[in-house]
């Protein structure tokens, strides 16, 4: 009985342990991206991107899909994916169709998740909070960063060249999430090193005491008297009310 006791609890320890949902949900959508040479064009996991090689710069390539997982809706992501639409109109490669179904493509938009640590699947809309001194402020923040010099808003183009044009802001409410946008403007670079989006310009507290400050920034941004979390956030949430057609493939074609 001794020895078939411990035949037992060997047998037992040598079971395979059950992999996590992180490893599980990871492995799956590298072998997407393994199988369908993502990496090819895209820089995943800090690596690939050969192809960017061939452009002047890296912004004129496949994106880097640096805190994917952070970034996009997956909803969105999922239908993108279904039907590439333009996201970035200065490029010079667009993203081609791959007839992979749903399974696959949920892999990949989990391992992007898991990767980066957003383990929560599907989330509500995002409601800016539009009747605060901060949402208010963001009006004025956006304003003075004059985003429409790159950005498209709906149809309406960007007031510089195309070598510059940038997403669609439009669409940020649809495709983002609101957290990773709040610390893509705090720091663009942090998040996508050489990304030519540049930093807004967020006032320290010490600029908001001078005797111009008022006539500078306006009294809603007086009143948050240089925090910065509360800028950003009222300039997310006023990002996410920005009306406009979403997919202006059609337009940028022509």
């Amino acid at each position: 009985r001794i020895v078939t006791v411990i035949l037992a609890l060997n047998k037992d320890d040598t079971k395979k342990k059950p992999n996590s949902a992180h490893k599980t949900f990871v492995e799956a959508g590298q072998w997407v991206v393994r199988n369908n040479n993502c990496q090819g064009c895209h820089i995943i996991e800090d690596r690939g991107g050969d192809i960017l090689s061939n452009f002047v710069a890296m912004e004129y390539g496949p994106p880097n899909l640096n805190t994917e997982g952070a970034k996009v809706q997956p909803g969105w992501l999922l239908s993108f994916f279904d039907n590439p639409t333009t996201i970035r109109p200065n490029l010079l490669v667009r993203m081609p169709s791959f007839e992979l179904g749903d399974e696959k493509w949920n892999n990949l938009i989990k391992y992007f998740q898991y990767w980066d640590g957003q383990t929560t699947p599907y989330e509500g809309d995002y409601i800016p909070q539009k009747n605060n001194v901060g949402y208010r402020a963001g009006i004025k923040l956006h304003e003075m960063g004059a985003c429409n010099n790159c950005h498209y808003y709906g149809t309406t183009k960007p007031l510089q060249t195309p070598q510059t044009w940038a997403p669609n802001m439009a669409l940020t409410k649809e495709r983002l999430r609101p957290d990773w946008v709040m610390e893509w403007l705090r720091d663009p670079q942090k998040i996508m090193p050489g990304t030519k989006m540049p930093k807004p310009y967020i006032p320290a507290p010490e600029e908001l005491t001078s005797s111009d400050a008022s006539e500078i920034f306006g009294t809603e941004i007086m009143k948050l008297s240089g925090d910065d979390d509360s800028m950003l956030r009222g300039l997310t949430d006023y990002v996410y009310t920005i009306p406009g057609k979403v997919d202006i493939s059609s337009e940028i074609a022509t």
